[in-house]
């Protein structure tokens, strides 16, 4: 969660700053406020054992690891669903990154096409793909063809 924080510092998003800020303060909270209901709840049985072996100690004791268990469990959703929406960044980063390459060679093309050399260089991988598609289909084609009429 930290790293998020940092990150977004470092690479200037003050946007995904504030609103990772913001999501990790009220998780936080929330999860620091069970966390006190608990303690609240452990330190009142403990007072009720001293007094009353028996009676509402059950129940204190009940509520006090409840709530702890509520802090913890809450802490853990928020961690998941930050590391969810980690990896969403990143799929929505490489995507960006890719629309930019692909902008680049869209506007590096006219410059290749006017030039015979720079034909030649977008034709030449597309003519050896056509022609290794080719060589594929006549030297591997016949063999699995072989093989399935020995087996009929």
């Amino acid at each position: 969660m930290w790293g998020t924080l940092l990150s977004s510092i470092i690479n200037l998003e003050p946007s995904l700053f504030l609103k990772s800020a913001r999501n990790a303060a009220i998780a936080y909270g929330v999860a620091l406020a069970t966390l006190l209901c608990g303690v609240g709840f452990l330190i009142g049985a403990g007072y009720i054992a001293a007094a009353d072996r028996y009676g509402s100690f059950t129940a204190s004791l009940g509520f006090g690891i409840g709530f702890v268990i509520l802090a913890i469990l809450i802490f853990g959703i928020y961690e998941i669903a930050s590391a969810i929406s980690e990896k969403r960044r990143a799929r929505e980063k490489r995507a960006a990154q890719m629309s930019s390459l692909l902008a680049a060679a869209l506007a590096l093309l006219p410059t290749l096409l006017r030039s015979r050399a720079g034909l030649a260089e977008l034709l030449a991988p597309v003519v050896a793909l056509v022609a290794y598609m080719i060589y594929k289909e006549n030297t591997g084609g016949s063999s699995d063809d072989g093989g399935s009429d020995s087996e009929a």
